[in-house]
């Protein structure tokens, strides 16, 4: 599309104005209408598809897909748009017009912060009527330098590389985000252990929202620190006897007010860790709060 916008102000002296067609039209296009005929791959700003589309000739020559002839009601001469021929990979090119099949679902894709307690925390997927929650360990597999370092791409228009959150031999998570035209990106997660992909198109404010939103939300949680990231680090002695008072005091609870209890009472008690760890809390509690990744911490390999 950049050589289309190009293109436009070199011969007409400005853009013309074109809209992405929603996954459905643009897959039935590429994959099944070119037979017949030349296909649209953009519409008009007004909304309606078929006001203005930009046309391309789309033919398969042995091996290849080639994309020649392109055409538009604005220009005065259609058959001279210098554009192209554009040569694919077959093989390639219909693997990668298959995926639009992703995109053509309505259900909303949701990712969000679920929640901490005893060193572990929770992020929660949601497609449709799929729920997907994953736990991950404070020592053995802290998501949150990859959670930010993705988002700091996102919003700084970066490339964004696959993150893998979780062990490398068995990640939990694989995200993904693949620009596709001006700021829209495709945001691709992969659940190895459920062999299921939750996928949809946005804009890339809207992605770095998202995950500015998992952050603030272990940052704002009352248990940040003393149940995740330093739960495991807390001075054993004062825990031992916080713990122990929070557990009479709390015996009837529900474990969910009984966590909400001890997090209450180590508050209280300001129950320090230990002598090494207090900068290592400082550091984390202003990467969630700056988006800054401490030096040295992140890796792209989640094992190292």
């Amino acid at each position: 599309m950049e050589c289309v916008a190009a293109f436009e102000r070199e011969v007409c002296g400005k853009e013309q104005g074109h809209a992405p067609l929603t996954p459905r039209e643009l897959y039935e296009g590429l994959h099944e209408d070119y037979k017949e005929d030349s296909v649209y791959i953009y519409g008009c700003t007004c909304g309606c598809p078929d006001c203005c589309p930009f046309y391309v000739e789309i033919h398969i020559v042995g091996d290849t897909v080639v994309w020649h002839d392109f055409e538009m009601d604005f220009y005065e001469n259609r058959d001279c748009v210098p554009l192209g021929p554009f040569v694919f990979d077959k093989r390639q090119y219909f693997a990668e017009v298959d995926k639009l099949r992703l995109w053509m679902g309505g259900d909303t894709l949701r990712f969000y912060y679920g929640g901490i307690e005893y060193g572990y925390l929770t992020l929660v997927a949601e497609k449709g009527e799929m729920k997907i929650n994953m736990v991950f360990d404070e020592l053995l597999s802290d998501p949150m330098p990859q959670i930010v370092h993705f988002l700091t791409c996102v919003k700084s228009d970066a490339l964004v590389e696959e993150e893998l959150l979780g062990h490398l031999d068995e990640p939990l998570l694989q995200i993904s985000a693949n620009g596709l035209y001006r700021d829209m990106m495709l945001l691709e997660m992969r659940f190895p252990q459920h062999d299921v992909i939750f996928s949809e198109v946005l804009s890339r404010e809207a992605i770095a929202t998202v995950f500015q939103r998992i952050a603030d939300g272990l940052l704002q949680d009352d248990g940040f620190i003393f149940m995740y990231p330093c739960y495991w680090y807390l001075d054993a002695t004062s825990f031992d006897r916080v713990s122990d008072e929070a557990e009479e005091i709390g015996k009837d609870l529900s474990q969910e007010e009984q966590v909400r209890l001890l997090v209450r009472m180590l508050r209280e008690a300001n129950v320090p860790l230990e002598a090494d760890k207090e900068e290592y809390a400082e550091k984390y509690r202003r990467m969630l709060a700056e988006y800054v990744i401490p030096e040295g911490w992140y890796v792209s390999d989640p094992d190292e």
